[in-house]
């Protein structure tokens, strides 16, 4: 059931890519954008990365042609993720609870929210979401056969593309099978 879903994200993203005002741009130039806008939002301060954010969103909402309603749906996935890895890098254990700004004590181990871990995760924030808004740019404008270009000027192993290949090809049959495999199930009562 992960693999169909899976499978029919990939599809959405690739159709969504064709369907994008960037799907004829050549491939080697949004790879290089992407790169140099995944180095800025990696490498640079905090409000730089806000403002890469700021100024992506909108863009890539007008570029792809989806709804705001969408794409903060597809933001939220990974969203979720980063909040948990955010809570475990915010909560902090210590004997001495004398640096922390916030604690509650279990037994003499003090666990709460010290300012070291309010920086880093003030940074951890604004790095992770510039660079997931950047690379839903590139991916959802550039279609999986752009990729196999890019990788193969990039000169990738000619057997890494070629694998890649296969098996993005291999997931439209997987999922024709799926579906008639449910369609059999569901003629001879295999769900009642």
């Amino acid at each position: 059931v992960i693999t169909a879903v899976s499978a029919a994200v990939m599809l959405t993203i690739d159709r969504l890519a064709y369907q994008s005002r960037w799907w004829n741009v050549n491939p080697l130039a949004k790879f290089v954008g992407y790169s140099a806008l995944l180095i800025a939002a990696l490498c640079s301060s905090p409000l730089i990365q806000a403002a890469l954010i700021v100024f992506i969103v909108p863009a890539t909402i007008y570029i792809v042609k989806v709804t705001v309603k969408r794409y903060v749906k597809w933001l939220l996935i990974p969203v979720f993720f980063l909040a948990v890895s955010l809570i475990g890098i915010l909560l902090s254990f210590s004997w001495h609870g004398d640096n922390m700004l916030v604690s509650m004590t279990v037994g003499q181990l003090h666990i709460g929210v010290d300012a070291a871990s309010v920086a880093i995760v003030n940074q951890t924030f604004w790095r992770s979401m510039s660079a997931l808004v950047v690379t839903y740019l590139f991916v959802l404008t550039t279609p999986f056969i752009q990729l196999i270009i890019i990788g193969r000027r990039c000169r990738l192993p000619q057997l890494l593309m070629e694998n890649a290949l296969l098996t993005y090809r291999s997931i439209f049959i997987f999922l024709e099978e799926a579906a008639a495999t449910y369609q059999i199930q569901h003629l001879l009562f295999g769900y009642s």
